[in-house]
This record gives C-alpha cells, structure tokens and sequence, in this order.
C-alpha cells in the first residue's frame, strides 16, 4: 500500500515537473515571436507564476524516488541505474538552476522600465538552451528509471 502511494506521488510529481517545463516553453516560444516590452512583462509574469507550482515536482520526484529505493526490496542504491539517475538529476538541476539568470535581467530591466525587444529575445534564447539542455537531461532521467538499462 505504502509503495504504490510513492510510486502514485512520484510519477504525478514528475507529471506535473515535465508538464511545467514544457508549459514554460510554449509561453516563451510564443512570447518570443512577439517582441515589445509588453509582450516580454507579460511572458515573464507567466513564468513566474507557473515557476511557484512546477518546482514543486523536483523535490517530491527526487524524495519519492529515493524513499522507493530505500524500502524497495528489488532496488538499491548500489545499482548502476539508481546513482546515475541521482547524479543527473542533480546536474540537471544545476542546468535549470543557471537559467534564472537571465530571468532576473529581464525583471531588472523590466522594472527600470528598460526592456527591448532584442535584449529580451537575446536573453530568452540563452534561457531557452538551458530549457533544451534541461529537457534532454529529464528525457535521460525517465530512461533510466523506465528501461533500467544498467
């Protein structure tokens, strides 16, 4: 019974983690066609609003995930796949991490009343290879964890 509650809260965790990544991206893909301090103030308002609910999922995913291990009579972490998984999750972190960066250059700008549409797509394309880096790290995770190829 327990089990299955960690499994339902892992995978619902990750579900809303991915699903708030690639909701991220569509607002920005969007956003970035249409360039214009208006557009780029509304962008990031999304952002930061869908930001709060979707990191959520990291922590639940990653808690989840290593309480299933623990009391897991088929799993360990000695097991190949298990610390893989770990350590590109916490590299993938650090990926997600780097692209606030460019975020908060647009929210100072945005404030000083200084945002341009060419800062604004330059700074989103920086924050959208960190998004594609992010996702391949995430896809590399799932196969990991689905396929236990090693």
């Amino acid at each position: 019974m327990w089990y299955t509650l960690l499994v339902f809260v892992h995978v619902f965790s990750a579900v809303v983690w991915i699903g708030g990544v690639i909701g991220m991206f569509w607002v920005i893909q969007y956003t970035r066609r249409r360039e214009g301090a208006t557009e780029a103030d509304r962008v990031l308002e999304r952002v930061e609003r869908l930001a709060q609910y979707y990191l959520v999922g990291p922590v639940l995913v990653l808690a989840s995930g290593i309480t299933m291990v623990a009391v897991s009579k088929a799993w360990r972490f000695s097991q190949t796949w298990v610390y893989l998984a770990i350590i590109v999750f916490i590299v993938g972190t650090v990926v997600y991490g780097t692209s606030a960066g460019p975020q908060r250059r647009i929210k100072a700008a945005r404030e000083a009343g200084e945002v341009r549409g060419e800062e604004f797509s330059r700074l989103q394309g920086r924050y959208m290879r960190s998004v594609w880096i992010g996702t391949a790290i995430l896809a590399s995770i799932e196969v990991l964890m689905v396929f236990k190829p090693i």
